[in-house]
């Protein structure tokens, strides 16, 4: 059996190659489905990988997609991060309960979550009966991520992929 820190790194790397994808995919000409498919694999895995350098074990998190929400709301235990954003445990708590509907709507655009809607890779059919394509839907995500609170959410996303090491290691 491999070892958790095995898969944290394996996590953590996929993260931040997903990250970059991101990137790369939102300042491109691209449909906004491909930035969002890497926005929330890279979650999701930065968020795995963080969860097992807190204890967590490899096949508590392998199956599921729910990780990030879960993170963001035990993120305060953490000493390091913390110290590196410059918060105490309840503002840091604050700050990210403040961003959780955010981080839920990121979570929620893997399919398995969708629950047969809004998804990033796979078209979907509507309550009144419309077929859409993520190619051409527009994601009011895309928007929340612009208000402040969607840019801080990215800004600490970035800051914990950058320092992983330093921040859970």
């Amino acid at each position: 059996m491999s070892r958790t820190s095995d898969w944290m790194n394996a996590f953590v790397g996929q993260a931040r190659s997903d990250w970059q994808a991101y990137q790369l995919v939102y300042h491109s000409t691209l449909p906004p489905c491909h930035a969002m498919h890497y926005l929330q694999m890279a979650t999701e895995k930065l968020a795995k990988a963080a969860l097992l350098a807190g204890g967590m074990k490899p096949d508590e998190l392998r199956n599921s997609h729910l990780a990030f929400t879960k993170f963001l709301r035990l993120a305060f235990r953490n000493r390091n991060l913390r110290l590196e954003m410059g918060m105490t445990g309840a503002q840091i708590r604050a700050h990210f309960a403040s961003a959780l509907p955010i981080a839920d709507a990121i979570e929620r655009l893997a399919p398995a979550l969708a629950g047969g809607g809004v998804n990033p890779e796979y078209p979907w059919e509507s309550p009144d009966g419309v077929v859409h394509t993520p190619a051409t839907f527009s994601f009011e995500l895309v928007e929340g991520l612009s208000t402040p609170k969607g840019v801080n959410l990215l800004k600490d996303i970035s800051l914990m992929l950058r320092n992983f090491e330093k921040l859970f290691g």
